[in-house]
Parts: structure tokens; sequence; C-alpha cells
């Protein structure tokens, strides 16, 4: 299977950095991106297992309308998780 890189964003959760002020344009190429990428290579299904590189792929799933699975492999759910489990 071939590998397709996906543009990753990170949020520091010290709110008054830098990096955080960057966050609204790196996450719009990066769905940008992501939603070319699933647009190209037309999947049934995605698949997210959490962290925040899969935040913009499973954004980007939804927003196309493509079916979604979510797997979580620790005990507590991290962010990105909860916040695609809405």
């Amino acid at each position: 299977y071939p590998i397709h890189h996906v543009p990753a964003f990170s949020f520091n959760r010290t709110l008054m950095s830098l990096s955080n002020l960057l966050l609204p344009f790196r996450m719009l190429y990066a769905l940008l991106r992501c939603c070319w990428l699933i647009l190209s290579l037309k999947p049934h299904v995605v698949v997210g297992t959490g962290g925040y590189i899969s935040l913009p792929t499973c954004l980007a799933a939804t927003l196309l309308g493509r079916p979604l699975v979510i797997q979580e492999q620790n005990a507590f759910a991290g962010l990105a998780n909860r916040l695609l489990a809405r």
C-alpha cells in the first residue's frame, strides 16, 4: 500500500504561545489537504486511531460524508478522539 503523508498540527496547551497563533491556518491547510486526499483515494471508510495526526483526516471524512470509525486503544480517550466522538 502506498503511504500518503498528512500535514499535522499540534495544539500547545499553553494558550499564550506563538505556535497557537498559527494554529487556525495550519488546521485549515491540513483539512484541505486531507479533503483532497479523501476525494482522490475514494475510501469506503476512514479509520481514526487517535492522536493529533488523525484529527484533520477524520474531520475531512466527516465533512465529505464518508463513514468514520474511531479506534481507541487506551483506557481513556485522548483529546482528538473525544472531539471526534461528538
